[in-house]
């Protein structure tokens, strides 16, 4: 039942929001595990990921901030809003997932991926970080744009993955190029 001053829809059928899109998508994972979505990941993507390692989720992780408090404020806070939409944080990788719903990637945004990268690997010192987009399929990137992330994920193959879920369904459709 949705809300007299939404025309009768619920909130979730209007949010164009990302953070939305995302915070469902990490619930799916907690809720089911991050062992078949690391897998998932891997015959998408060819990532070469341990599904069986131990690995926790995260959303809206704001890293910088975050582990530099964790270590009593030691070193340089590298940005301390800088926040990454998902992650998988295991011993041997992060997975970082950079998402969008209804629009695209800007430049300035693409900019700080690169060193975002090699940031969280000199902090971490995992074998691996790894940098995915996760867009709609109706979003037309340049390939130069594809180039910045090893992989490319889209919110209807998610949507497929979890059962046809409605919610990543419609991440997938709001988008407007």
């Amino acid at each position: 039942m949705g809300l007299e001053y939404l025309g009768g829809k619920s909130w979730r059928e209007i949010s164009r929001d990302e953070r939305f899109f995302c915070s469902h998508l990490y619930a799916l994972i907690e809720k089911n595990g991050a062992t078949g979505f690391v897998a998932f990941l891997n015959s998408k993507e060819n990532l070469g990921l341990d599904p069986a390692a131990n690995w926790e989720p995260a959303f809206e992780a704001c890293f910088y901030r975050d582990i530099w408090n964790h270590r009593n404020k030691q070193g340089e806070l590298i940005s301390p809003k800088r926040t990454f939409d998902l992650c998988l944080f295991s011993d041997d990788a992060i997975v970082i997932i950079e998402a969008k719903a209804h629009d695209g990637f800007s430049e300035k945004q693409m900019a700080s991926f690169d060193d975002d990268e090699k940031q969280v690997e000199k902090l971490t010192e995992v074998k691996s970080v790894v940098l995915l987009a996760l867009v709609s399929s109706k979003y037309q990137a340049k390939p130069e744009t594809k180039k910045r992330f090893k992989g490319w994920l889209e919110w209807n193959e998610l949507a497929a993955l979890y059962g046809r879920d409605r919610i990543l369904q419609r991440a997938n459709d709001v988008y407007k190029s």
